[in-house]
């Protein structure tokens, strides 16, 4: 999936309802460098827990793309601070933020 249509996907269907009262965590370092510990459990829990494969990740419009979950963690650490980067399973159903300043946090859509 080319980078042009995970950013169509993500604006319109990228929910940030359900997340307004959520916290964000602190997920780099001093060095500028992602916590692997912390992003597994403040960014993947519920990707994982769900038994999701796959996500959709949007660094911005010209950067992103389809990977397995296994290459997320990589992925964010040659791309942190390069963009607020949106994840999403494919069916928009569970939602994760890395926000420029390296704070994350992860949702579910309300039922």
């Amino acid at each position: 999936m080319n980078p042009r249509r995970v950013h169509d996907l993500m604006r319109a269907h990228f929910a940030s309802a359900g997340s307004a009262g959520l916290d964000w965590h602190n997920l780099v370092d001093e060095h500028g460098l992602l916590m692997d510990d912390r992003v597994k459990s403040v960014l993947l829990e519920h990707f994982v827990d769900q038994g999701v494969v796959e996500v959709l990740v949007e660094v911005h419009r010209k950067v992103g793309g389809l990977l397995p979950v296994d290459e997320l963690i990589p992925y964010l650490q040659e791309q942190v601070g390069r963009g607020s980067i949106r994840v999403a399973n494919r069916e928009f159903t569970i939602f994760g933020e890395l926000a420029v300043n390296g704070v994350g946090r992860s949702w579910r859509k309300p039922q």
